[in-house]
């Protein structure tokens, strides 16, 4: 934690070439994307995607894919004997499903305003992975 507490400490300093960027996010936020994603401390959005600050809005959550504790284990898959990844890759496919059902969501959906994006990122690898037809199988972006 002292690590974490002294870096919040230097941070200012380490920005200090960087404040009228810091000063524009200040006035307000425009981000690219809305980015849901599992609240595991190994998926770090703005690592994987280069985003900067202001880039992304980030909602994570617990809810996407427990992990057993002291496993890699998703617990949907707990004693079913299922591959994991891909237990994973269908939750996240699933959420999505779940999304479209919100007809403010099915409404821009349709009117081209919103597109919706299923990934699934490899933290052995660093690779991320998509389903660009929602349809199930997950490629290299």
């Amino acid at each position: 934690m002292q690590t974490l507490i002294e870096h919040a400490r230097t941070f200012p300093d380490g920005i200090s070439d960087q404040r009228e960027q810091f000063t524009r996010l200040a006035r307000g936020q425009k981000p690219q994307a809305l980015f849901i994603s599992c609240s595991e401390s190994r998926v770090i959005p703005t690592l994987f995607t280069g985003a900067r600050p202001g880039d992304l809005f980030e909602l994570r959550t617990a809810g996407w894919a427990g992990h057993r504790p002291g496993t890699d284990e998703p617990w949907q898959t707990r004693g079913l004997g299922e591959d994991p990844v891909a237990v994973t890759q269908q939750h996240v496919l699933t959420q999505l499903d779940h999304l479209r059902g919100y007809p403010f969501i099915a409404r821009r959906l349709a009117s081209g305003r919103l597109r919706l994006h299923a990934w699934y990122y490899t933290v052995e690898t660093g690779q991320a992975l998509t389903s660009a037809s929602g349809g199930g199988a997950f490629e290299p972006l």
